[in-house]
């Protein structure tokens, strides 16, 4: 699997399992009530795209600054204390939305 979109499903929390798709390229989540996410998330090592935007996310797993492909992290409208650490830890991140705020890195 290559691209997973899970958008408004109403979902509360991912399988640990979703650390096998590590072809998957494209993950998107938006608008489900996810409190939080599992680590294995960061085993994704071709995941270019992740979208977790409009849920109830306090904080992301470390784990995931090892997404060293990841170009897009949109994790907008979620209640986050921490993501600047996390974010500045992916090099080739280009896009990223967290909070109300947009952010182009260099």
């Amino acid at each position: 699997m290559q691209e997973l979109i899970l958008t408004e499903n109403f979902l509360r929390e991912l399988p640990q399992s979703i650390g096998r798709l590590t072809k998957m390229y494209h993950f998107n989540c938006d608008k489900n009530q996810l409190s939080r996410v599992p680590k294995e998330l960061g085993l994704l090592s071709s995941l270019s795209v992740l979208s977790l935007r409009d849920n109830k996310l306090v904080r992301l797993p470390n784990e995931i600054g090892n997404l060293k492909e990841m170009t897009v992290l949109d994790v907008a409208e979620n209640r986050y204390a921490q993501t600047v650490r996390l974010v500045t830890s992916i090099k080739i991140l280009r896009f990223c939305v967290c909070g109300c705020v947009s952010n182009v890195l260099d």
